[in-house]
Formats: C-alpha cells, sequence, structure tokens
C-alpha cells in the first residue's frame, strides 16, 4: 500500500493535471488577489512606521533606520507572495526526503499474498465443503479489501489537501508582513508542513504492517489466523487515522 498509493511520488508524479490546476489556479486567479491584500498591508504598515517616527521624536537616524526595515520587510513580504508555491514545494521536498529515508528502513507495507491452495484446504476444518468456515473467511476477506481501500483513500485525500494549498498559498502568505495577522501565515505553513509530513508517517505506520502480521501463518485454526489478521488490520487502520495528529502535534511544536 505505501508505494502503490503513492506516497514516495512527488505531488507532479501522482497527479500532473490536479498539479496543473493548483499551479493555474495559484498564478492566474489567486495570486492577483493576494498582491491587493498585500498592497493594502503595505500601506497600512507604512501607516504604522509614521506614528513610530512620531512617538519616536523624529530623528534623522532612527527615521532611516525605520526606513531600511519597512522596506526590506516589504520586499521580503511581495517575494514570498510571488513565490508562495515554490516555498511549499521546498517544505514538500523536505518532507519527501524523510519519506524516502524511511523506506531505506522499512518495506511498502507489502506482505506475501501467495497460498498453498492444496494445505490451506487440508487446513479447512471439515475440508472446502465446510460452508461455516467458508463463509467466515470470505467475510474477512471483504473486511480487508475494505480496509486496504480506506488507507488508499486517506493517502489520496492528503495529495488533494496538499494541492488546494498549493493553489491557495499566496493569499495566506500575504499576511507575513502585517504583524497583528502574520500568524495566519504561520499557521498556514506549519499546517502544510504538518500534511506533507503526514507522507512519511503513513509510510512508516504502513511499512510496520508486515512486522505486525509476522507471527500469523505459523500453525493453528485457519479461521482464527485470519480474524487475527484481521484485528492487525485494524491497529493499522486506527494508525493511519491518527498520522495527521501525528505530525500536527510535531510542528505545533516548533
Amino acid at each position: 500500500m505505501g508505494q502503490n498509493s503513492g506516497l514516495l511520488s512527488s505531488l507532479t508524479d501522482w497527479n500532473s493535471t490536479l498539479a496543473g490546476y493548483a499551479d493555474s489556479i495559484s498564478s492566474g486567479v489567486v495570486m492577483p488577489i493576494a498582491l491587493t491584500v498585500l498592497a493594502l498591508f503595505m500601506v497600512l504598515e507604512l501607516y504604522n512606521f509614521t506614528q513610530t517616527i512620531a512617538m519616536n521624536g523624529g530623528s534623522t537616524a532612527f527615521t532611516i533606520q525605520q526606513v531600511a526595515l519597512v522596506m526590506l520587510k516589504i520586499t521580503l513580504c511581495r517575494w514570498a507572495v510571488l513565490h508562495s508555491t515554490e516555498i511549499l514545494n521546498a517544505m514538500f521536498e523536505v518532507a519527501a526526503t524523510v519519506t524516502n529515508g524511511i523506506a531505506g528502513y522499512v518495506g511498502s507495507g507489502q506482505v506475501n499474498t501467495e497460498v498453498d491452495i492444496e494445505n490451506a484446504i487440508r487446513a479447512l476444518p471439515g475440508g472446502i465443503g465446510n460452508m461455516p468456515v467458508a463463509m467466515e473467511l470470505m467475510v474477512v476477506s471483504w473486511m480487508l479489501r475494505l480496509v486496504n481501500i480506506v488507507i488508499n483513500t486517506i493517502v489520496a485525500a492528503r495529495f488533494i489537501e496538499l494541492y488546494v494549498y498549493n493553489a491557495l498559498a499566496s493569499l495566506p502568505i500575504a499576511t507575513l508582513c502585517y504583524r497583528e495577522l502574520h500568524g495566519i501565515a504561520v499557521n498556514f505553513l506549519k499546517n502544510y508542513m504538518a500534511v506533507a509530513l503526514q507522507g512519511a508517517v503513513l509510510y512508516l505506520v504502513i511499512g510496520f504492517y508486515p512486522a505486525l502480521t509476522a507471527s500469523l501463518g505459523s500453525g493453528g485454526d485457519i479461521t482464527e489466523q485470519a480474524w487475527a489478521m484481521l484485528g492487525k488490520s485494524v491497529i493499522l487502520l486506527v494508525a493511519v487515522f491518527m498520522s495527521g495528529r501525528f505530525t500536527k502535534a510535531i510542528t505545533s511544536a516548533i
């Protein structure tokens, strides 16, 4: 599930069409609005700057210092808004590097799916015609498939969330230069980093799955083993659901 669902893929590789939509919306729709908002914040910053100079007597040295600081701040904020996509891509690359590093230590969550049919039939109490046992195994099989679908859906939803962040990034980043609202941009970048790092946590917990199921298939009743495997899969599913909470806790501490 880890590799096949694209956790090692870049945003462009996972779905180039959605990545293109995000870039187009960012540059053609959101960027002009963000620059307008930034211009408003620049005016407010200049007003605050004149008030600060007036309160401090308006000495020449202090005025020059404040002008330089305000100009530098405005220049950096404008650069951040214009390059918001590149900033997010750089943050994603950091998370992708962590994910690829984890991939070198744990597997992709794949387990051996080869079945020895003859031994499986012999393990069935009463043989292959035992309908109650066959029904139990069928139920477990469908529930395992459902777990797999849910996990891959969560992985896909993470990528879609990243595309949405990329499309709208310049608007919250525009608040970076205004001291009363700069927390919006900081929280936005933290949330983006949390979603990007969620891929590393997802790959890690999915990579734990073979270790969780390693004790299965070594003997015992076949239905007990099947239900035990379902139990391990539910544990994996819970860990996948908690992956977002893990990363938000990490980024909130920064």
